[in-house]
């Protein structure tokens, strides 16, 4: 139950599911501004402001309408907070986060890590926090202890540039690819977990709730009961962690691919990137671009237009 909703958010349900609303025939209670009929359950938005959901579908569609309106979802008593001040450290959450995907050089890669209530005095004694906020030297010495306490389960999934470029030129594009990504991640990690444990599930989002699903709608099984929020891992411990662990991973990956190409690889995609793909073009031919670069950035296609232009 959502109590206390302004008239902007009311309007914004009302808009949303505006093909789904019941005619004022069905609506014969006078507490009631409207009922919407959808996917076998109802939700009825009160004068009071309140809005009630009933059904096969009903947590789904809460957890829908808490995104929609920007506001956080609590699993035991379907109440709300705003997600600003809450951190949601009382329940097991799945987090899931990326990395890689502003890096020209090296994977992206996928942590869904998972968080019991039982690990968090652990990981606040480690002060988790966004790995963007973190030197790499800390991101080291966080994830290792970490993985070597073995007490967070997590999944990572790796997916270098030589299967990046392939999605893309089949005309993936990237938040495809990360739909992807995460619902592999999500999928992989739950088997890891106890099938009597209860849990929630959280993506740092990078599309609407909409648009993440349809770009799975090929996929034979979809992680579906997600909460979606934007910088997640500022407000949720799982997804901090997965952040970490994401990162970990990249960062030796780039260790990896520097030591082969005896280059101190760069991250990001700037003038020094450029100019490290020109050195490496020039030592090893273009063709390894496609192995160890995510070649549909506007740095590598300047470089090779500008060469072409020199032959």
């Amino acid at each position: 139950m959502l109590k206390k909703l302004n008239l902007e958010q009311i309007e914004l349900i009302r808009k949303e599911f505006q093909n789904f609303i019941l005619n004022e025939k069905e609506n014969k209670s006078i507490y009631v501004l409207f009922r919407i009929k959808k996917d076998n359950s109802t939700i009825t938005i009160f004068k009071n402001g309140t809005c009630f959901v009933q059904g096969l579908n009903k947590k789904p569609i809460f957890i829908f309408i808490c995104n929609l309106l920007n506001l956080h979802f609590n699993d035991e008593v379907y109440d709300l907070k705003k997600k600003e001040n809450h951190d949601l450290i009382k329940h097991n959450f799945i987090g899931s986060d990326e990395v890689g995907t502003g890096d020209i050089f090296g994977p992206i890669i996928v942590c869904a890590s998972f968080v019991s209530e039982k690990n968090i005095a652990f990981l606040k004694k480690m002060n988790i926090t966004d790995s963007k906020k973190l030197s790499s030297k800390n991101i080291f010495k966080i994830s290792k202890l970490i993985i070597n306490k073995n007490k967070i389960p997590y999944f990572v999934k790796i997916l270098h540039p030589l299967e990046y470029n392939s999605l893309i030129q089949n005309k993936n594009n990237l938040n495809k690819i990360k739909a992807l990504l995460h619902n592999e991640a999500i999928l992989e990690l739950i088997k890891k977990i106890d099938k009597n444990v209860k849990f929630n599930v959280v993506i740092d989002q990078f599309a609407i709730p909409e648009k993440y699903f349809n770009y799975l709608k090929k996929e034979k099984i979809v992680y579906k009961d997600i909460i979606f929020c934007t910088k997640a891992e500022t407000k949720y411990l799982s997804v901090a962690v997965s952040s970490i662990l994401a990162r970990y991973f990249f960062l030796k990956e780039i260790q990896q691919l520097s030591e082969k190409l005896s280059i101190d690889l760069k991250l990001g995609a700037s003038f020094k990137v450029d100019q490290q793909l020109l050195e490496i073009c020039e030592k090893k031919g273009f063709d390894i671009l496609n192995r160890i670069a995510k070649c549909n950035f506007k740095n590598i296609k300047k470089l090779l237009n500008n060469l072409k232009r020199k032959v």
